[in-house]
């Protein structure tokens, strides 16, 4: 008797469990595009059921990384953040205003440019010839670069961390207790651009707002700041 009520208890641990681990994923976030999707633009999917689609495709992709299935956003050149006190330059060597070629933000900005067809993503269907879906822009707080092409009042992106350049607010980039570490991800062939997906992963959606780690007491943001 013991033993059933035993096995009972863990199939309902198991099945809430997995209930879980089937809520946080990418399904049930904003980034599922198809047409079961909750969210806003679900109902222009053209009754496309996929979800990785939207972004990724196993053959004949776009760009190699990561089998990207989008276009480029309309423009590259954007107003990039800067201040007195940030001692880096964004856009790497091309003064601010332009997305350095390659750069893993192009990919994000692909939707959230503000200008750029949220479905602008090439549809390879086996036996078919492939398509672009095209479809409406996004609007709203996360059309972050629609004001117009400015990044000037976000995160500032597409920079190398340069290690030392500003002591008083950037931990080191490599060893014990630094933003890698910690959790950032560093991009480039240099390996130490800081892009949007330095703090956002566009799968993992526990985090809330797709941050590669909870920001409870500000812990992603002290991954690189010291304060």
């Amino acid at each position: 008797m013991k033993k059933a009520i035993l096995l009972a208890l863990l199939a309902m641990v198991f099945s809430l469990f997995a209930a879980a681990t089937a809520m946080a994923t990418i399904e049930n976030s904003r980034h599922n595009l198809s047409d079961w999707g909750a969210y806003t633009y679900s109902a222009e999917a053209g009754g496309t059921t996929e979800v990785c689609i939207f972004c990724h495709t196993p053959h004949n992709a776009v760009k190699n990384y990561p089998l990207w299935n989008r276009t480029n956003p309309v423009t590259v050149t954007f107003n990039f953040y800067s201040s007195a006190h940030f001692n880096m330059s964004p856009g790497g060597s091309r003064s601010g205003i332009e997305f350095t070629p390659g750069s893993v933000s192009l990919l994000c900005m692909s939707c959230h440019d503000g200008a750029t067809g949220l479905f602008s993503a090439v549809v390879n269907k086996f036996g078919e010839v492939a398509t672009f879906a095209g479809g409406p822009a996004l609007k709203g707080p996360a059309a972050i670069g629609a004001d117009p092409q400015s990044l000037s009042n976000d995160h500032p992106v597409n920079f190398q961390y340069t290690q030392g350049s500003d002591a008083t607010y950037f931990r080191p980039q490599s060893g014990a207790g630094s933003a890698e570490e910690q959790g950032i991800k560093f991009f480039g062939s240099t390996g130490n651009y800081v892009e949007c997906a330095s703090c956002h992963d566009p799968h993992r959606i526990d985090t809330g707002k797709f941050l590669r780690q909870a920001n409870t007491s500000s812990n992603l943001c002290q991954s690189c700041h010291q304060k």
